[in-house]
């Protein structure tokens, strides 16, 4: 509570935090997605899923728009911040790239895009054909859709977030062994520490096969 204090100027700092008793913030083991609910999540993002009941009973699809904003979270691992406002002219369907500014570190970056998503920021750029690409006004609206995607799925898993996306697009990436500079450099991270402390997840069963391979 004093460090908030001190942080915010709410009060002057005329002395030190003896770091020994100063009380610092858990740090919890990163939630991904279970096999299963990424599965089923990723194979319900289509027009034709029909996942949702109307209050006539009927059933209905997800829409383009938040088909496509999932997609990018799958492939990407990028905050929802860093794509909500992307226009048409920021992504280069050719080269696969897309450029754009990150506001909560302040950068300006200019990734790759995966191939699978390609086709599927085609068909949203073929749709709204110039400026924005998704509707969405914030972070939040997307947030709350997804809540409602899940529930539409009955995945009873509170804890999973927009956020779930990028810890679990990271921990993919060092499974399957990409350096961990370049995945930072992917989803943004202006330190490698915050990707390795914050987001790496090693599973039990990774774990002892990469023991098993140890020759005592």
């Amino acid at each position: 509570f004093l460090n908030f204090l001190f942080e915010y100027d709410y009060i002057y700092r005329h002395f030190k935090i003896n770091k020994d008793v100063a009380i610092k913030q858990e740090v919890k083991p990163p939630v991904i997605f279970s096999d299963n609910d990424i599965e089923l999540i990723i194979s319900n993002l289509n027009p034709t899923a029909n996942v949702y009941k109307d209050k006539f009973g009927y059933f209905r699809s997800p829409n383009s728009n938040f088909i496509t904003a999932i997609f990018v979270l799958y492939y990407t691992g990028l905050r929802p911040s860093d794509f909500l406002y992307w226009k048409v002219s920021d992504i280069d369907l050719n080269n696969r790239t897309v450029a754009y500014h990150s506001p909560k570190v302040n950068t300006y970056n200019n990734i790759p895009l995966h191939p699978k998503l390609i086709p599927i920021l085609r068909t949203r750029i073929s749709e709204v054909n110039s400026g924005r690409i998704f509707e969405y006004t914030n972070e939040k609206n997307l947030g709350h859709a997804f809540k409602r995607f899940l529930k539409a799925l009955n995945i009873d898993r509170p804890e999973y977030t927009l956020r779930t996306f990028r810890k679990h697009f990271i921990s993919l990436m060092q499974k399957q062994k990409m350096p961990i500079t370049m995945v930072a450099k992917l989803v943004g991270h202006k330190k490698i520490e915050t990707t390795n402390k914050y987001y790496t997840y090693f599973s039990t069963e990774d774990m002892s096969n990469e023991l098993e391979k140890i020759k005592f």
